[in-house]
C-alpha cells in the first residue's frame, strides 16, 4: 500500500491514519501497530526536517510478505542524507553528557530488525523491516 504526502510536518496526521488503515487490514496489533506508527512518524519528521531540498511529495509505503513487515519511505530530488551513520545512543547517560540527536533512530532500530538507506539521482529510500 504506497501513498504521497505532503511534505510538511502538518501532514503528520494523514500518514498516521494511512498506518493505521494499513494495520486494520493487515491485522497488525499491539506492539506492531505500535512500532509501525512510530517508525513512519520518526522517519517521515526526519525527512522534513533534516533533507535538504525535496519536492512537495514524500511517499510512504507499507507492505506485508513471508512474514516481514517492510515501511520505505521516498524523498525526491534531495541531497544526501545518510541516517545510518549514527552510532549507538547510550540512553542510560544523564543529558548534560549526551550528544543532541539520533534518539529517534534509536527508537527505530529498536522496534524493527532491519534499516537501509539508498540515495540514486537526488532519490533517498529508507527502508525498515520487522519479523511479525
Amino acid at each position: 500500500m504506497r501513498k504521497a504526502f505532503d511534505r510538511s510536518l502538518d501532514s503528520l496526521g494523514d500518514v498516521l491514519e494511512f498506518v493505521d488503515v494499513f494495520a486494520e487490514q493487515e491485522s497488525l496489533a499491539g506492539r506492531t501497530a505500535f512500532a509501525t506508527r512510530l517508525v513512519t512518524e520518526e522517519l517521515f519528521a526526519n525527512f522534513v526536517r533534516h533533507n535538504r531540498g525535496g519536492r512537495d511529495r514524500i511517499e510512504v509505503d507499507l507492505e506485508v510478505e513471508a512474514g516481514r513487515l517492510t515501511l520505505r519511505l521516498w524523498d525526491f530530488g534531495v541531497e544526501p542524507f545518510d541516517l545510518s551513520y549514527r552510532g549507538p545512543v547510550v540512553v542510560g547517560k544523564p543529558l548534560s553528557e549526551r550528544t543532541a540527536g539520533g534518539l529517534g533512530l534509536h527508537f527505530v532500530r529498536s522496534y524493527f530488525d532491519e534499516l537501509t538507506y539508498d540515495y540514486s539521482d537526488g532519490t533517498i529510500c529508507v527502508t525498515a523491516k520487522r519479523r511479525l
